[in-house]
């Protein structure tokens, strides 16, 4: 019969050689936790008390969750935007050799240039 190193509760010795000097696996990671840790803070658990209560939300301690700003537009996106919102053929075959001179693999390539099709025989051709 002893008592826990970490939360003092009182335990029965188990079987086997060694005696036990923690109660649970959580009191002895955090009994060596607060050792090698000079300071630190190691909150004991009241094991008596319910656990599965519903804890009340906290608000976060900084507004970056709050203030989130949109994602900026990728590469693809912007070409297919830019196909999108070209009033002219010449537009259309300007935006073409920039899609052929960027660095997007082929397949985003083939993809905006099906797009740009797609686009022109809607808008332009008649």
């Amino acid at each position: 019969m002893a008592f826990c190193l970490h939360c003092n509760k009182w335990m029965t010795d188990g079987t086997g050689k060694r005696k036990k000097q923690f109660c649970n696996n959580t009191c002895r990671s955090n009994y060596w936790y607060a050792k090698n840790k000079k300071g630190a803070k190691v909150q004991v658990k009241d094991l008596t008390k319910p656990t599965n209560l519903i804890k009340p939300q906290e608000t976060p301690k900084s507004n970056y969750s709050f203030n989130t700003v949109a994602p900026e537009l990728n590469e693809f996106e912007v070409f297919e935007q830019a196909l999108h919102e070209a009033q002219s053929s010449e537009d259309l075959q300007r935006v073409g050799h920039r899609i052929e001179k960027s660095g997007l693999p082929w397949q985003h390539r083939q993809r905006l240039q099906n797009i740009g099709k797609s686009i022109y025989k809607d808008k332009f051709d008649f």
